[in-house]
């Protein structure tokens, strides 16, 4: 039976993140910091824009949106977390079905325009009207219940032996500790686009913010040798699921194969924060990235994007695509959140 919704209002800043913090299958991309950092980066184009939705007779939720505003504001398009990454509710414990129900019914209904890619911790909504399209995804991730020693095992041999063979040769990882290290690792973002011939990609702005950042859920492991960085992963934290958001290496480095040796790194991080999952994060299709993250011993997770577009807000949208082309902001916040 569908649950009753009591009330629904903005969320305050400490209501947003007291719920992420108390949350057990709350994510980085459901964090305040997450919508901020886009809306930032993206000069005004996201307005956080979270909602405390509370049940009559309890519970009470957070749904950590943010507001793309179109034509001055006249419409909106809602995206449930930026860059398509895992949105959702907030709550300290699991909802029944009908409380679900009642929430897909009111982002449908109240929102209209919205882009949802469900948080694969939690189970998708089993009955979805005629409104909602729905993409399957996965993602590839660790539980990590078992202890990094038996993680380590179960990794493919190629990455055992690239590990030990760049830690031989000298290879060190750590957290990035100053302006350099992060300057050093857009730069490795930079060289990977070009052997890659990206032409689109993320600003040094965006990583300023994340640098600004940078601390307890938000962490730059860098690779260096001989006093140079080599590359790096940007791991994003909840209390208990880690993130691999961003990934890149310089070409020249690559025959040192530091990247197998970082994520170790990072893995053997997370169990000792004594998180839950190591999550390496949609993959965008690309096979070679997806047979890399399986070496570790990752396993598939469902994570499907569902899109209602109904509303004015739809279509203004598409007239917008229609006059414009394609926004930087489509752009950006539809490309996915695999680690480049």
């Amino acid at each position: 039976m569908t649950a009753t919704i009591d009330d629904v209002r903005a969320a305050t800043a400490d209501e947003w993140d007291d719920h992420w913090l108390t949350c057990p299958t709350a994510t980085y991309f459901q964090s305040r910091d997450w919508a901020e950092i886009w809306a930032a980066y993206e000069l005004g184009e996201l307005v956080p824009d979270a909602r405390v939705v509370r049940f009559a007779g309890g519970p009470e939720v957070v749904l950590p949106l943010s507001r793309q505003p179109i034509l001055g504001g006249l419409a909106s398009r809602w995206w449930c977390s930026p860059m398509t990454t895992y949105g959702g509710w907030l709550c300290a414990g699991p909802l029944d079905s009908g409380h679900v129900e009642a929430l897909c019914a009111f982002v449908r209904e109240r929102l209209g325009c919205v882009t949802w890619r469900m948080n694969p911790l939690v189970p998708s909504p089993s009955q979805l009207d005629e409104h909602w399209s729905h993409e399957p995804d996965e993602t590839l991730a660790l539980a990590l219940g078992c202890g990094f020693d038996q993680l380590r095992k179960a990794c493919a041999r190629g990455h055992r032996r690239a590990a030990r063979k760049a830690a031989s040769e000298g290879v060190v990882v750590r957290p990035a500790a100053t302006h350099d290290d992060w300057a050093a690792y857009v730069a490795a973002y930079e060289d990977s686009r070009r052997r890659w011939g990206a032409a689109r990609g993320h600003g040094a702005g965006l990583f300023a913010e994340f640098e600004r950042r940078a601390g307890d859920w938000c962490r730059l492991w860098v690779a260096e040798a001989e006093g140079e960085v080599l590359g790096g992963l940007l791991c994003l934290y909840a209390p208990r699921h880690v993130a691999c958001w961003h990934a890149a290496v310089f070409e020249e480095a690559l025959g040192r194969h530091p990247m197998p040796l970082v994520f170790l790194t990072a893995m053997e991080d997370a169990c000792a924060r004594g998180a839950e999952w190591f999550d390496f994060n949609p993959s965008k299709g690309l096979a070679g990235v997806e047979e890399f993250k399986r070496r570790f011993g990752a396993q598939p997770l469902s994570c499907p994007v569902l899109r209602c577009e109904r509303g004015l807000g739809v279509r203004t949208w598409r007239l917008l695509r229609r006059v414009t082309g394609r926004s930087r902001a489509q752009g950006s916040l539809t490309s996915g959140a695999a680690p480049q």
